[in-house]
């Protein structure tokens, strides 16, 4: 089949480009890091949604692939398999409702922090691109925004104050005598629906060699962990003179001090 590239999408966007497609594909790993501190370590639950469907105006950015190009760049100069992004437009000119009648079946991966926006990973990278640009296209032509068919979501949630602010800043503590180490367990698997929910417990264990010879550990549950790494974050890992009474009245002689 020849397709006649002055009526297509592609000639569309390179002669009016919407107003957002020159800002940057944002990368995922911007809010969901796995080096150093690999946020997976303190996600409390997932939920995976199959064949369902997603307002592409919510998709902000990738896991890897155009991240850091603009949307624009990412349709007339891809980064990540130029081929590709050829394929994936010409394939919808040949259908164009291909993205709106469900037969993307589970072609397009998504996933979100905390319920906030999506971006695209695992798989269908090229057809996110161009079903973005499309959905916005039929909005221009036609007056509404059609919702995209079949896409497959990863919802994860996650303390992000434990694990972004407090964790790291407890961890960087170690010269002074704090060590920190978060384990995660999965606790439960259930369906809701269309849905699939696995729950995961975290929790904490701290070696605080602080106070002398004796070392004083504990594990603790996420709210107890929140406590205290505010407790000895505000002090710099000083242990202040109250912290000294406790730890010589306390007849517990194992367990943290906060």
């Amino acid at each position: 089949m020849t397709i006649n590239m002055n009526t297509t999408l592609f000639e569309k966007i390179t002669k009016c480009p919407p107003s957002w497609a020159c800002e940057t594909i944002k990368h995922w790993d911007e809010i969901f890091p796995r080096e150093h501190f690999d946020l997976q370590n303190f996600v409390t639950h997932e939920v995976f949604e199959s064949r369902t469907n997603v307002d592409m105006r919510q998709l902000v950015g990738q896991w890897d692939h155009f991240a850091g190009q603009t949307w624009l760049e990412a349709i007339v100069a891809p980064r990540c398999k130029p081929s590709s992004m050829t394929d994936v437009l010409r394939l919808y000119e040949m259908n164009p409702s291909y993205y709106f009648n469900g037969e993307v079946d589970g072609g397009i991966y998504l996933s979100s922090m905390n319920g906030g926006p999506w971006y695209s990973d695992f798989g269908g990278n090229h057809r996110a691109i161009v079903a973005k640009f499309a959905c916005e296209q039929m909005l221009r032509e036609n007056g509404f925004y059609p919702m995209v068919e079949g896409v497959e979501k990863h919802f994860y949630y996650a303390n992000l104050e434990a694990s972004f602010a407090l964790f790291k800043q407890l961890s960087a503590l170690h010269d002074k005598g704090i060590h920190v180490y978060v384990e995660r367990k999965q606790v439960g698997v259930r369906l809701e629906g269309k849905r699939e929910r696995i729950d995961y417990h975290v929790t904490f264990f701290i070696a605080d060699h602080r106070f002398g010879r004796r070392m004083r550990s504990q594990r603790l549950e996420m709210n107890e962990f929140l406590t205290f790494a505010r407790h000895v974050i505000s002090k710099n890992a000083i242990i202040s003179k109250m912290d000294r009474v406790r730890d010589f009245l306390r007849s517990d002689a194992e367990g943290l001090i906060y």
